[in-house]
C-alpha cells in the first residue's frame, strides 16, 4: 500500500506533525454507513427517556398503519416535532408555535414545516383542513399530537386522528 508520500509499506501511516493514525485497512470501512431502518430500530429498541420521546415513538408506529396527510404538533420548544422528525416520516410535520425563534430553529429539521400563529387554534380539524388545502396536500385524515399548553397546563399528552372537514385538496384547484 502507498502512504501519502508514495512509499510502500503496511505500517502506520504518519500524519504531518508525526501523529500516528493507525494502520490503514485497505478498503475496509471502520464504521459501516447507518441505514434509516437501522436508526429507527435503534431508537425504538430503547425505552423512551422523556414524554416527548414516547410520543414520537407512538407517532412513528401509528403512521405505519394509519394513512395521514400530515402530523400537526403544537409546540413551545420544538422538541416533539424534532423527535418525530428523526424517524423521517413520509408526511409533513406541521409545528405550530407562537414563538418566532422556535419556528426559525425548526426550519433545519427534516420534514418539519413551522407555522407561526398568535395563539393555538380553537378548532384543530378546521385548522388542519385549511392548512392542507392551502398547501395543496390531498387527504382525508391528519394526526394531532398535543400535550400540556399555556392554556391548559394540566393536559395529558394525546395523539388524535382528525377526519378532515372536507377534501383537503380538490382536483383542479
Amino acid at each position: 500500500m502507498l502512504d501519502a508520500l508514495g512509499r510502500v509499506g503496511d505500517g502506520p501511516v504518519p500524519r504531518r506533525g508525526g501523529q500516528d493514525v493507525g494502520k490503514h485497512r485497505g478498503g475496509d470501512r471502520i464504521r459501516p454507513a447507518a441505514r434509516l431502518n437501522d436508526l429507527r430500530a435503534a431508537a425504538l429498541a430503547r425505552a423512551p427517556a422523556t414524554d416527548a420521546e414516547a410520543i414520537a415513538s407512538v407517532v412513528e408506529r401509528a403512521l405505519e398503519s394509519v394513512p395521514c396527510s400530515a402530523v400537526f404538533v403544537p409546540t413551545l420548544s420544538g422538541a416533539t416535532a424534532r423527535l418525530i422528525s428523526r424517524f423521517k416520516p413520509g408526511v409533513w410535520i406541521v409545528a405550530i408555535s407562537a414563538q418566532p425563534a422556535v419556528c426559525r430553529s425548526l426550519l433545519f429539521s427534516y420534514g418539519v414545516e413551522p407555522v407561526e400563529v398568535a395563539k393555538d387554534p380553537e378548532d384543530w380539524s378546521g385548522f388542519a383542513t385549511d392548512w392542507l388545502r392551502e398547501q395543496r396536500v390531498d387527504g382525508a385524515m391528519a394526526m394531532l399530537v398535543a400535550g400540556p399548553s399555556p392554556r391548559n397546563p394540566e393536559a395529558n399528552h394525546r395523539l388524535e386522528f382528525m377526519r378532515l372537514k372536507a377534501p383537503a385538496c380538490k382536483a383542479g384547484d
